[in-house]
């Protein structure tokens, strides 16, 4: 399950509990659409701290998510991933070096309220 929350204009919080599915991708594809089609940045965290894994439907729904997301990445102003896993961090940190704007960060568990306040500091932008 995916819960999307607004933070403020324009960044949104999805926290992930237990398996992703293929209605779950839709679900986060619904509430980013909206920021694709207009000017202006979306920014969001994405808490990964309850993930246990995702279903095989939901994988493949995610892989053409994020296929249609990298084709309109200067839509992205900053993405936090709130993570445990260092493995994940790594990958943020790999994909923030390569980003040519925006701005990809990973945080703890422990720094969720800072994730926070990092994409919602530029909302407005």
């Amino acid at each position: 399950m995916i819960e999307v929350t607004e933070l403020a204009p324009r960044a949104l919080e999805l926290v992930v509990r237990d398996k992703i599915t293929s209605a779950d991708v839709e679900k986060v594809e619904e509430a980013l659409n909206p920021y694709m089609a207009d000017e202006g940045a979306a920014n969001a965290v994405v808490d990964l701290r309850q993930m246990t894994g995702m279903t095989l439907r939901g994988f493949f729904a995610d892989v053409g998510l994020e296929g249609r997301l990298l084709a309109q990445m200067e839509k992205f102003g900053r993405v936090a991933l709130v993570t445990e896993s260092e493995a994940a961090a790594g990958l943020v940190r790999a994909f923030d070096a390569v980003m040519p704007r925006g701005s990809f960060r990973s945080f703890s568990g422990s720094q969720a309220a800072e994730a926070r306040s990092f994409v919602s500091a530029t909302a407005t932008h």
